[in-house]
């Protein structure tokens, strides 16, 4: 696991997502933000020692803290170095100006004597992230900076492990007593107590020994939100969250002409007690194809694909072509479903019934027809929500049935 520390103005709530260091799978954690306020740092302390501890098993393979690291911020840093493990701990600074970003050994000559103590601690493993406000997403320098964080992640030798937590007795606290209670003089009433106290002791022991699953899992496979620019795909992807009650990670969403999602992004969502990594892809286009194949490769091989679903307005769906170049990448083991968004409060009450997808939707595009054939009809409603309560609340009841229902229905496909 990957554990991020953020100094912001603000309490966020955690974020948990899915990254990968070469084949192997992290669960990627953002912290809480600290702040000035004494109360909200001990609640942020609080969520991160939670993380921590559940992640008993497999560890916490780096702690990456990012901050200006000013003076002003120097408790936080004192506290962190304090309660944290520094053979994995990462020191990112954030906010710096372009020539430092473009040139980060420069900054050591300014660094204060307590920023070089804690850089000594860490044994050297600190790096800039560029500002999205000054560097372009594509730069070489952001390239050359996350590459460098990478190489730090990667030479750090063993995850931090704490051992499990007990949940309710502490067993020495018994087997001292027991000693004393086997030398207390016989009488009718002791064999009893003896007895009842050894038992539970026993008992004591095998349940604070039974493993239990941390709340942070790998997920089982891959589910793929595919369409055009403005079709509603991370719309999509943050309704099946809500109505399967994972909330915690979203996908941005707003009005525009122009591409929001302009990579793949994603979250790890809990659907019938399994665990899914939801990708919401780039609109489809042929610039786009190559990023989504991309990504559709990486998860082939490391968790599989559960499900792919097509996010299309179904009057005006125009990129039959490039969905068919997306849909090559699978075979049948997958399930393919086309989701139809956008629909009016006339168009939702046709589907109600679902008999016939011509007396559904009599103004579909030949195009929308010929993807609905390939893939069996697999078809549902995701309904617009700016729609009443009262007109969307059966097609949300369907969606999230047939969601739950079809996951169940194939094994992930794994290359």
């Amino acid at each position: 696991m990957l554990l991020c520390f953020a100094i912001m103005l603000f309490f966020f709530p955690p974020n948990i997502i899915l990254c990968e260091k070469d084949e192997e799978k992290f669960i990627l954690v953002d912290t809480p933000g600290f702040t000035n306020e004494k109360n909200s740092s001990n609640e942020v302390w609080s969520n991160i020692d939670k993380i921590i501890d559940n992640s008993y098993e497999h560890g916490v393979h780096a702690i990456l803290f990012g901050q200006r690291f000013s003076s002003d911020r120097r408790s936080h840093l004192d506290e962190c170095m304090k309660k944290l493990n520094n053979k994995n701990v990462i020191m990112v600074f954030t906010k710096c100006n372009m020539a430092v970003t473009n040139n980060p050994e420069n900054m050591k000559d300014s660094f204060a004597d307590f920023i070089k103590e804690y850089i000594k601690k860490v044994n050297n493993r600190w790096v800039v992230a560029p500002d999205p406000n000054i560097f372009a997403e594509c730069n070489d320098v952001i390239t050359k900076n996350m590459n460098d964080l990478k190489t730090m992640i990667s030479k750090i030798e063993e995850p931090w492990k704490k051992e499990k937590k007990h949940n309710l007795w502490h067993i020495p606290f018994y087997f001292t007593r027991i000693p004393t209670i086997s030398m207390i003089p016989t009488i009718p009433m002791i064999p009893t107590i003896s007895t009842i106290f050894a038992i539970f002791t026993i008992l004591a022991y095998l349940y604070m020994n039974v493993p239990y699953q941390p709340e942070l899992t790998k997920a089982k496979s891959t589910i793929f939100l595919i369409g055009e620019t403005g079709s509603g795909k991370s719309m999509l992807g943050n309704f099946i969250g809500n109505i399967t009650g994972n909330e915690l990670c979203r996908f941005e969403v707003k009005r525009s002409k122009v591409p929001v999602t302009k990579y793949c992004e994603e979250c790890s969502f809990t659907i019938n007690n399994n665990v899914y990594n939801v990708i919401d892809t780039p609109g489809l286009n042929h610039d786009s194809i190559q990023k989504i194949d991309e990504s559709i490769h990486k998860n082939l091989k490391i968790n599989g694909t559960k499900a792919i679903f097509f996010v299309l307005d179904p009057i005006y769906y125009e990129s039959f072509n490039n969905t068919k170049e997306v849909m090559k990448q699978f075979d049948d083991q997958a399930i393919k479903i086309a989701v139809f968004t956008k629909l009016n409060k006339d168009q939702i009450n046709k589907c109600a019934g679902k008999k016939s997808i011509e007396k559904c939707l009599e103004e579909i595009t030949e195009d929308t027809k010929k993807l609905l054939k390939d893939i069996n009809y697999n078809w549902t409603i995701f309904p617009n929500q700016d729609l009443q309560n009262d007109v969307i609340s059966k097609p949300t009841k369907e969606l999230k049935k047939w969601i739950e229902t079809h996951l169940n229905i194939v094994k992930p496909r794994i290359n």
